[in-house]
């Protein structure tokens, strides 16, 4: 890689990832039995990896149970499609350990501090009085791409990460 592919490279990476840290909400596209599913969450990530709460009987963690291997986007609501920029990826989804859940929690509530009234691994989780059967998942990107369409017309550009 010569001086200037690596400060492309550089540059897309500085954007993509100032893109994942400055959003909330990744839209999972799951897949069972040939059927398709999304569904938007929020997320804490450390590096790329990207933690979320859900519980294992909606249906994008049964799709998820039967195949892990997701896609994921981060977006938001553009209203000119030159502005239009998102992070797509494709990766996999597991759930957090008890080793790694006070990682999770430590970035879920840095950035969701609403979130104090629920997570807590000494009782049940609740929210506005329901029970919830929550628990922490982290989506691990194996491919990541950054669309900028204020560089151009579909202009996407994969993204080279590292944990």
């Amino acid at each position: 890689m010569n001086s200037q592919e690596s400060n492309h490279h550089d540059t897309i990476y500085q954007k993509a990832w100032a893109y994942l840290q400055s959003h909330n909400t990744v839209v999972l596209a799951t897949c069972s039995q040939g059927i398709p599913w999304s569904a938007a969450v929020f997320y804490a990530n450390r590096q790329w990896g990207l933690y979320f709460v859900s519980e294992p009987h909606t249906r994008h963690m049964q799709d998820i149970q039967a195949n892990p291997g997701i896609a994921a986007t981060v977006t938001e609501d553009y209203k000119d499609w030159q502005e239009i920029k998102s992070l797509q990826m494709r990766g996999r989804v597991e759930q957090v350990g008890t080793l790694e859940w006070p990682l999770a929690a430590e970035a879920y509530l840095a950035k969701f501090s609403f979130a104090r009234q629920f997570l807590r691994p000494d009782k049940l989780w609740q929210v506005a009085g329901k029970k919830l059967n929550a628990r922490f998942y982290r989506f691990t990107p194996e491919e990541v791409y950054f669309l900028d369409n204020a560089s151009g017309f579909s202009n996407r550009t994969q993204v080279t990460i590292t944990f």
